[in-house]
């Protein structure tokens, strides 16, 4: 009897530890400026008491795509508290832009990022200790600066062909990414974007530095560990 009761504790221990979709998250919406779709301005989030949960977005809202998430109009606004712990957020495919800011400064463990994400804004995932990968869809466009900074545990990273630019610090001080690959498509990347990756193998595709690549794109990565004309 006592062995099936620690079977039964583990296994609801185990539950308890997983995470769990909420949906008591109110989000504040505004028309964006071509009036065919919704922004995201704001999550409240305060009736989650529990961390480890699954934050699904929205797709449609009085009847039209809900087509970004956070702001691009040059305020700086981040939709969910920070240090707070999120099992995973999902992004739908109907979200094309995430905006500045909008999930820095918190602990998440996955992210979905949808099939129609085009542009990642500057700082959207900012300085975060927990995600360890950033799996792109073919649609992504533009990787923003400073992105993904300080992200410490990130170590895969999936740019896809048809990526253009990958701005300025936008991967900086990602010490557990050991390697990356730069699809030929990518004609933009700004400086120091990989600075601080100390552990990192570039692979460009490229068999020299496109025109606008900033001289010093690769940050402080040793040349010997940028390689040219690398295939995926």
């Amino acid at each position: 009897m006592k062995k099936i009761l620690s079977i039964l504790m583990l296994v609801v221990l185990s539950f308890s530890l997983m995470a769990c979709k909420v949906s008591n998250v109110e989000y504040t919406y505004e028309l964006n400026e071509a009036g065919d779709g919704y922004v995201v301005v704001a999550f409240d989030a305060s009736k989650v008491i529990t961390k480890n949960v699954i934050l699904e977005v929205p797709s449609e809202y009085n009847g039209l795509p809900v087509k970004q998430v956070g702001r691009t109009d040059g305020e700086t606004v981040a939709l969910l508290t920070a240090n707070r712990g999120y099992g995973k957020i999902i992004i739908p495919d109907s979200v094309e832009i995430i905006g500045t800011s909008a999930f820095s400064s918190n602990q998440i463990g996955e992210v979905d990022f949808g099939n129609g994400l085009k542009y990642i804004e500057r700082s959207a995932f900012a300085m975060s200790a927990t995600l360890e990968k950033a799996i792109f869809p073919d649609s992504l466009i533009k990787i923003g600066r400073t992105a993904f900074k300080d992200y410490k545990a990130l170590y895969v990273v999936d740019i896809p062909n048809g990526c253009q630019e990958i701005g300025q610090l936008a991967f900086e001080n990602c010490t557990s990414l050991t390697e990356i690959f730069i699809p030929a498509s990518v004609n933009t990347i700004g400086s120091n974007a990989f600075r601080g990756c100390e552990n990192i193998t570039i692979k460009c595709e490229a068999t020299s530095k496109p025109d606008d690549w900033k001289s010093n794109w690769f940050g402080d990565v040793p040349q010997e560990n940028i390689i040219w004309g690398a295939n995926a």
